[in-house]
């Protein structure tokens, strides 16, 4: 079972893909009706070329941060939410207020040169400034949603559990701290692991959380425990084996 917010993922990009095949569509009516086929390759590389701007953007913004977090005697690296996108926003609402909105009425000025530098690729007519302008800002928006969901939602989860720190492996430290784990036999123990692990799966699975808190992992080994040291409370439902499917309680 995938998580749910990377199910919410696909949606997102499957949407945003259809905005951008529309845009295509819809440069091709325009192409066909203005020389055609030279237009129709011109407006396509100019989408492209703005898409991959704006993909850039959002990988930049949906990046994760490596932190070297150390605990006990080891140190581990773990993957930690990129907050750029955040602090650019929050950067920008400064610069707003303390410069004032005046300083935005250069935007039209430059969107209009960029249309004139651009209208001969797309015909020349009278309204091939506007389509250029359209064009260049509809793929970069649509190019920085796709690549910032796709980054923040699928990629950095997948980063986080193929190269760094994974799931097996905090289970095992959460299990390592509770006091009962101590009196188990070394196979009880990777027992424990394996239902911490499938407990913390089935939390991510059910929810739209994209990580886990101290506390979280806490309250999954210390039930892990307690089921491996009393099996007559584990229900029927409780998987305890390589971890590979969601335990529920």
């Amino acid at each position: 079972m995938q998580p749910l917010y990377r199910a919410d993922a696909w949606r997102i990009l499957a949407v945003l893909f259809g905005a951008l095949l529309l845009q295509l569509i819809l440069l091709g009516g325009y192409a066909n009706a203005n020389k055609g086929l030279g237009v129709f390759a011109s407006g396509a590389a100019i989408t492209i070329a703005s898409f991959a701007a704006g993909s850039l953007l959002g990988l930049l913004f949906g990046a994760p941060h490596a932190s070297d977090q150390s605990g006990g005697s080891s140190s581990r690296w773990t993957l930690l939410p990129n907050t750029s996108f955040d602090q650019m926003a929050d950067w920008l609402t400064k610069i707003i207020v303390g410069v004032g909105l005046t300083q935005l009425t250069a935007i039209p000025s430059r969107l209009q040169a960029l249309g004139a530098y651009l209208a001969p690729a797309l015909g020349g007519t009278d309204t091939s400034a506007s389509v250029a302008v359209t064009l260049v800002l509809g793929a970069a928006v649509i190019g920085f949603m796709a690549s910032f969901v796709f980054t923040k939602l699928v990629l950095s989860p997948d980063l986080a559990e193929a190269g760094y720190e994974t799931l097996k492996d905090r289970a095992q430290t959460a299990v390592n701290r509770i006091a009962g784990a101590k009196r188990l036999s070394s196979s009880d123990q990777r027992r424990a692991v394996n239902l911490a692990e499938g407990l913390a799966r089935a939390h991510l699975a059910t929810s739209r959380s994209q990580g886990l808190q101290a506390n979280d992992w806490e309250t999954f080994a210390t039930h892990a425990v307690e089921m491996v040291s009393e099996p007559e409370t584990r229900t029927p439902t409780a998987i305890v084996g390589n971890g590979d499917e969601p335990a529920q309680k």
